[in-house]
């Protein structure tokens, strides 16, 4: 039967390990990162809307008055 090497076992355990952490971290960062961006899209699409809107509406109140 052979001897498992605890020492060697443990160590490729802790390599596995990190480097299934680094790739959440990674994948956290990026998908955050995609969240911000698509946040600003929207924000720059509702700002744009809301100044057409705000033009559009002082328009028909000098057409009104």
């Amino acid at each position: 039967m052979p001897r498992v090497n605890w020492s060697q076992a443990a160590g490729e355990a802790v390599l596995i390990l990190s480097g299934v952490l680094v790739a959440l971290a990674a994948d956290a960062w990026w998908e955050e990162r995609s969240e911000r961006r698509q946040e600003r899209e929207y924000l720059e699409a509702l700002s744009s809307e809301l100044a057409q809107m705000k033009s559009h509406v002082e328009g028909v109140v000098r057409q009104a008055t």
